[in-house]
């Protein structure tokens, strides 16, 4: 099995050797931005040059925003930059200080702010068609910054902890996980210096983050399409577009209102193949992890 590496600016496309780096790597997770106003300058390379060599690759951008608006601002901007084939995207949650110790970014917010800023930035990369939205969150602020109160809004998370940081596996997270990032002093063929590693932790196999195989949602369930009617879900979101097809790009065919309930015929990804009338027309519509939509049955 291969490596599951994150890479940003700072280990710059032409110094790696893709054709023996993409050989060891199984997963690659790209920054495509430090807030709004710093698009990472390497991350369209790097995304290039995984699609050439048949890399499968996740995105992650670091939030720097003051508000809830600002938030949304910078989660558009992230899902506009980030590459159509990358398989999702993960919002970068970690305190950061000046070269005094000052808090800046995000860390200078009440945990209140904090906290409904991470709720906006999901929400808008939901609504911009992101289906897999991620959360690496520094072991040292996953309590105090109160994320285990929004755990529930993600896919999936993504924790560092590295106890002796010397390239190898030493201390677990202590916090539920599907990525642990192990350390940032790895070495992988093909790229000359150090690197962040990760390993699968949680239920969630390689080909849930690849593509590779079709993704199980976190909350509703595979529904297989053989089956006509297999679970209901009901609408709990104040209104929920119900489309034509499997993703934003569709017309919307319906609006529906909270508390409206759906059967299901089958699942693509995080949209549900629902019924809309009695002459058995169908819509898709989005939910994972009880966001828009919850199982009943």
């Amino acid at each position: 099995m291969g490596y599951i590496v994150d890479i940003s600016k700072f280990q710059p496309c032409n110094k790696i050797d893709w054709p023996t780096f993409s050989k060891n790597v199984d997963l690659l997770i790209a920054r495509v931005q430090y807030g709004s106003t710093v698009p990472d300058e390497e991350y369209q390379g790097h995304a290039n040059c995984a699609k050439q060599h048949g890399v499968p690759f996740l995105t992650y951008a670091f939030p720097c925003f003051v508000s809830v608006p600002d938030a949304r601002v910078e989660a558009r901007d992230a899902a506009t930059r980030q590459d159509k084939d990358s398989k999702g995207m993960i919002i970068d949650i970690e305190a950061e200080f000046d070269k005094l110790g000052n808090p800046v970014g995000i860390t200078k917010l009440s945990t209140q702010e904090r906290l409904d800023g991470l709720k906006a930035f999901v929400d808008e990369l939901r609504k911009q068609g992101v289906n897999k939205v991620g959360a690496y969150v520094a072991h040292n602020i996953y309590r105090p910054w109160g994320f285990d109160t929004i755990a529930n809004l993600f896919d999936f998370v993504w924790i560092p902890r590295y106890g002796v940081n010397d390239g190898q596996q030493h201390t677990k997270p202590d916090y539920p996980c599907d990525l642990w990032q192990y350390t940032s002093v790895g070495k992988v063929p093909g790229y000359n210096g150090p690197l962040d590693l990760s390993v699968l932790t949680g239920s969630k196999p390689l080909e849930w983050f690849t593509g590779a195989a079709q993704a199980q949602p976190a909350s509703i369930g595979w529904i297989p399409t053989s089956n006509p009617i297999c679970a209901q879900v009901r609408v709990i979101a104040s209104a929920l577009n119900i489309r034509q097809g499997p993703g934003t790009q569709y017309p919307i065919v319906q609006v529906a209102k909270k508390g409206k309930i759906f059967n299901v015929t089958a699942n693509i990804n995080d949209w549900h193949e629902v019924i809309l009338d009695n002459n058995g027309s169908k819509g898709y519509a989005y939910g994972n992890k009880g966001t828009y939509l919850e199982l009943i049955r």
